[in-house]
């Protein structure tokens, strides 16, 4: 009897053991793809100067091919500049002794059903500062 219950409890340490890395490794992808969202959105910000309907439509579209999350729970303040269904928020930030520049927020999503909508994980990154010459 001794070797039945030591061998469910090693079981059950192994189930738990595999479901950990398991939710680490969908941590690390749904990350990764946050990332690499904001990464293609400041991109297409810098690429049009600025934050208008091309670049709307175009985010739309990288976005749509991308898989990113549209959903109507963004957790934007007011000053946000995006009216689509994606969940990212846009910020524009003037300055005046540098010039503007935009601030861009995605978020993690988790497709799980129990704890996918308590975690909102926010993913943040700037533009370069428009209108300014770089030395590239």
């Amino acid at each position: 009897m001794r070797e039945a219950t030591g061998g469910a409890y090693l079981l059950n340490v192994v189930i738990i053991i595999v479901s950990v890395v398991i939710l680490f490794f969908v941590g690390i992808l749904s990350y990764s793809k946050a990332y690499r969202t904001k990464n293609r959105i400041i991109e297409i910000i810098e690429e049009n100067n600025g934050y208008n309907t091309t670049t709307i439509d175009m985010i739309s579209t990288d976005l749509n091919t991308m898989g990113y999350n549209t959903t109507l729970n963004k957790k934007c303040s007011s000053d946000n500049l995006n009216t689509t269904t994606y969940n990212y928020c846009v910020y524009y930030s003037n300055n005046a002794s540098n010039g503007s520049y935009y601030k861009v927020v995605t978020y993690v999503h988790f497709d799980v059903p129990i704890i996918g909508g308590l975690i909102n994980i926010p993913v943040k990154g700037e533009t370069k500062i428009l209108g300014k010459k770089y030395n590239d």
